[in-house]
C-alpha cells in the first residue's frame, strides 16, 4: 500500500502519512445550498472538529477515519472530497500548474482509471469544461513522468473522480471519497413525484428541536422521507449502511479494515426502540408506498403511517403531536396552482392549530409570501425562516408555533 502524499493550500507540502495514521488531512464535504451551518454541526458532533463553511461546502481537517465515519454516517452531507491542492489561480495555465503539482500515484494505481468533475463559478475567459481538460492533461502527464505509463480515463464510470472547484481565483482540487451523492438513500423503493431531499428532511428535523421522546408528525408524507429520516435519527441508524457502493473502496489508500471499524463502531449505538413518529397523507398510494419505504429502511415498526386529510386534522388525529414537520405542495410539481396556493395554506393553517395547538412546526415552501399572508390571517408568528435551495428550487424553511 502506498504512502498518501498530499500537496495543500498554495503548493505546501502538507501531511506525508501511511493511510490509517492519525495524521489529520484536509477535506471539504457539499450540503444543501442554505444548510451549510447545520451541515458543519453535524460535521463537529460527528468528529468533534472544528468545521467552517463555504457556499454548498463544508471545509474541516480529520484523519481518514473521520472521513469514512461521515460518509457512513452524516444525514446532511452529499459528498465528502480529500483536498490534494488548494490555490489561487489567474489562469488555465495556472490551473495545470497547480494540479501538476499532485503526486497522483500516491491514490491512483497504474490499471486503474479517472475522470475529473469541474464546477466554476464566477466570472472567467474559460468554462468547467476547459477546467476539467487542463485538469485531465496534468494528470496524465504528472502520471507518465513519475511512473512511465499513461492512465485511462473512463467519463462514465471512473475508478477514480479527481472533483474541481473554481470559485473566482479560488481552486480546490481533490478526490471523491463519496461517488453517487449520499442524499440518495438507498432504502427509497417507492419514489414520490415531488419527493422532499433526505438531507433536507434531516436538516428539518435538527432544526425543529425536536427530541425523539416528543410526539411527532408529518401531515403530508407522501413517500416518508421526513418519518423515516426522523425513526432512523432516533434510532442511530448510519444511513450510509443502506448504500451499496462508495468511492473510497476503489482508492488503494484506503484499507478495508478501516471501513470495517468504523461500522463496527457505529453499529453499536444502534437502538431498536419505539417512538411516537406519525405519518399521514391524503393519497392511500401514497402511504402504501411510504409503508414500503419504511419496511425497506427498518423502521416500519415504529412509524405509525395511515390515510388522512390534513386540512381536516381535529376529525382524525386521537393524540397531541408536539412537533410537526412537512413539506407542502409547492404549488410547482404538483398539487394546487399557484393561484390557489395562498388559500391552500390558510386551510391548512387553520387545521393545524385546530388539531395541534402549543405545536411546534417546522415546513418548507417554495411560496413563502403566500404562506406569510396566510400565516398573519391565522394568527401565526412565524419564530424563523431561512432560504434554501431544494436542487433548482428555490425555497423557505419556517418555524413556528400554533
Amino acid at each position: 500500500m502506498p504512502v498518501l502524499e498530499v500537496v495543500v493550500f498554495n503548493h505546501q507540502p502538507h501531511i506525508t502519512a501511511q493511510p490509517r495514521c492519525g495524521c489529520l488531512f484536509s477535506f471539504y464535504a457539499t450540503t444543501n445550498r442554505g444548510l451549510e451551518d447545520v451541515a458543519a454541526r453535524e460535521v463537529e458532533e460527528l468528529l468533534g472538529v472544528k468545521a467552517s463553511v463555504g457556499l454548498g461546502r463544508v471545509f474541516f481537517e480529520s484523519s481518514l477515519k473521520g472521513a469514512l465515519k461521515l460518509n457512513l454516517a452524516s444525514r446532511m452531507l452529499h459528498r465528502v472530497v480529500l483536498i490534494l491542492v488548494r490555490s489561487t489561480i489567474e489562469s488555465l495555465q495556472e490551473v495545470y500548474r497547480t494540479a501538476a503539482a499532485v503526486d497522483y500515484p500516491s491514490f491512483i494505481e497504474p490499471a486503474q482509471s479517472f475522470a475529473v468533475r469541474a464546477e466554476r463559478k464566477g466570472k472567467h475567459s474559460f468554462t468547467s469544461l476547459d477546467v476539467a481538460s487542463k485538469v485531465g492533461q496534468a494528470v496524465i502527464d504528472t502520471y507518465m513522468a513519475l511512473k512511465g505509463s499513461r492512465l485511462k480515463v473512463n467519463l462514465d464510470d471512473p475508478d477514480v473522480v479527481i472533483q474541481c472547484m473554481l470559485k473566482e481565483n479560488d481552486f480546490t482540487l481533490g478526490v471523491d471519497l463519496t461517488g453517487p451523492s449520499l442524499h440518495m438513500r438507498n432504502y427509497r423503493v417507492y419514489d414520490h413525484p415531488a419527493a422532499l431531499r433526505s438531507t433536507i428532511a434531516a436538516s428539518m428535523l435538527k432544526l425543529s428541536g425536536w427530541q425523539d421522546t416528543a410526539p411527532l408528525l408529518d401531515p403530508m408524507c407522501g413517500g416518508g422521507t421526513i418519518v423515516i429520516e426522523a425513526a432512523l435519527m432516533a434510532r442511530k441508524v448510519p444511513p450510509g449502511i443502506y448504500r451499496k457502493t462508495f468511492a473510497y473502496r476503489k482508492l488503494c489508500f484506503i484499507d478495508k479494515e478501516l471501513e470495517a471499524e468504523v461500522a463496527e463502531d457505529l453499529a453499536e449505538g444502534i437502538n431498536f426502540e419505539a417512538y411516537p413518529i406519525h405519518g399521514l397523507d391524503c393519497s392511500a398510494k401514497h402511504v402504501q408506498g411510504a409503508m414500503l419505504n419504511a419496511r425497506s429502511a427498518g423502521v416500519d415498526d415504529t412509524i405509525k403511517l395511515e390515510v388522512g386529510d390534513a386540512l381536516r386534522l381535529r376529525e382524525i388525529l386521537d393524540y397531541q403531536p408536539a412537533y410537526l414537520v412537512l413539506n407542502p405542495p409547492y404549488g410547482v410539481r404538483s398539487g394546487p396552482s399557484l393561484k390557489r396556493i395562498a388559500d391552500f395554506y390558510l386551510k391548512l393553517l387553520r387545521s393545524l392549530k385546530e388539531a395541534a395547538r402549543g405545536a411546534r412546526v417546522t415546513l418548507i415552501t417554495v411560496s413563502y409570501d403566500s404562506f406569510l399572508k396566510a400565516a398573519s390571517k391565522v394568527g401565526v408568528e412565524v419564530l424563523w425562516s431561512r432560504s434554501v435551495m431544494h436542487g433548482s428550487l428555490k425555497a423557505s424553511i419556517a418555524s413556528f408555533l400554533l
